[in-house]
């Protein structure tokens, strides 16, 4: 898989671990306690994937971009700031729900933050997808993805990958329950 395909594909994969955000956000609405468990393994791997290896990627790609369009800058100077955002609201998430699991956390509080991150990501990845990625298909050529490619850190997802990592196998069996459901 080409570098542009891993990043759509990345996009569709987030898109869906954000229903699932959504779906656990609206549950105390619904009189249902969230699951916290699988809050926390939606941050963790924001944290261990997506943080760590999509963003940087993207920022390769922002830089090449800029190169042949330079009236980005301001947008991709907003994704990068949202990458840095998105990297400590993730990071402060996943150690807030590693707490609820074994402690009270006041869910207001929580469900607010949950809400302001998913709320952000969704709007930087349509972003991405409206502005950027266009841009980046009619513009990179074979040597900047070989560049790109050379200067990134590829890891194979711990979720949507080959192989389920044992720490996501729950949060994988409830993202196919719930998507075989609502086929």
């Amino acid at each position: 898989m080409d570098t542009l395909q891993r990043l759509h594909h990345d996009h569709q994969n987030i898109s869906r671990l954000l229903q699932v955000l959504w779906q656990q956000i609206s549950r105390p609405d619904h009189d249902q306690r969230p699951d916290y468990e699988v809050l926390r393994d939606i941050m963790l791997y924001m944290c261990q994937y997506t943080d760590l290896f999509h963003h940087p990627q993207e920022e390769l790609i922002f830089q090449q971009l800029l190169q042949y369009s330079p009236e980005l800058a301001p947008t991709i100077e907003i994704l990068t700031d949202q990458h840095q955002a998105l990297v400590q609201q993730s990071k402060k998430l996943q150690e807030t729900l590693q707490a609820a699991i074994h402690q009270f956390v006041l869910w207001d509080d929580l469900q607010s933050a949950l809400t302001e991150y998913a709320t952000l990501l969704q709007h930087h990845m349509d972003l991405e997808d409206q502005q950027i990625l266009p841009a980046v298909k009619h513009r990179l050529n074979a040597q900047d993805w070989q560049e790109i490619e050379e200067r990134s850190r590829i890891r194979i997802d711990p979720l949507f990958g080959k192989d389920v990592q044992d720490h996501f196998r729950d949060l994988y069996r409830v993202l196919t329950r719930d998507f075989s459901e609502s086929d």
